[in-house]
C-alpha cells in the first residue's frame, strides 16, 4: 500500500490484526477520536494531517478536511503506535528498518579460525597416518578379499532364504 502512494489509513476502527499489518507495511493507522467525525468527510476533500514532526505514542494526531466549498473541519485521530512501530513508519515498512540495521552494521565478519595447539597438531598428523596405513592394507589385500567377503555374503543369504523356506511348510 505505501509503494502505490498510500500513507494513512482513517476508519472508526480496526480489527487488530489488520492494523498491526498496515503498520509493518509503514502505514498509519488511524481512528477517528469521535466517531462522528466519519460523517464529516466528503468525497473531494483535501487531506491534511497534522501532528507527524512529534509523532509518539500516546499522542493523538489532527485531521483537517479542506471542502471544495472552501471550508475547513478539524478532526482528533487517535493510534496506538509504540515506539518501535514508529520507527517503522519512519522507515517506510519493518522491512526497510531491518534492511537499514544490517546495512549500518555492516558486512558479516567471519570469525577467525583457532589457533592450534602443537599437541593438537601432532593428534591430527599420527590420525592421518594411521588412516593411510589402513587404507594401504585393503589396496594390498586386493580383489582376493573383495571376493572372499561377497562369498560370505552370499552364503548368509542362502541359508537365510532356506530357513524362511523350512518355517513356512
Amino acid at each position: 500500500p505505501r509503494w502505490l502512494g498510500g500513507r494513512a489509513i482513517i476508519v472508526k476502527s480496526f480489527a487488530r490484526i489488520h492494523e498491526t499489518n498496515l503498520k509493518k507495511q509503514g502505514m498509519l493507522p488511524l481512528t477517528f477520536a469521535d466517531p462522528a467525525d466519519y460523517d464529516k468527510v466528503r468525497e473531494d476533500d483535501r487531506v491534511s494531517l497534522v501532528g507527524l514532526e512529534s509523532f509518539a505514542p500516546g499522542m493523538p494526531l489532527r485531521l483537517f478536511l479542506k471542502h471544495s466549498d472552501g471550508t475547513v473541519d478539524e478532526c482528533v485521530l487517535h493510534h496506538s503506535f509504540n515506539q518501535n512501530q514508529i520507527a517503522w513508519f519512519k522507515a517506510g515498512s519493518a522491512l526497510n528498518l531491518i534492511a537499514a540495521q544490517k546495512k549500518a552494521r555492516g558486512p558479516k565478519r567471519l570469525s577467525r579460525p583457532r589457533a592450534k595447539s602443537p599437541a593438537r597438531l601432532a593428534k591430527k598428523r599420527a590420525a592421518k597416518k594411521v588412516k593411510k596405513a589402513v587404507s594401504k592394507k585393503r589396496v594390498r589385500r586386493g580383489k582376493k578379499a573383495v571376493k572372499k567377503s561377497s562369498k560370505k555374503v552370499a552364503g548368509r543369504a542362502r541359508t537365510a532364504g532356506r530357513r524362511n523356506l523350512r518355517g513356512r511348510k
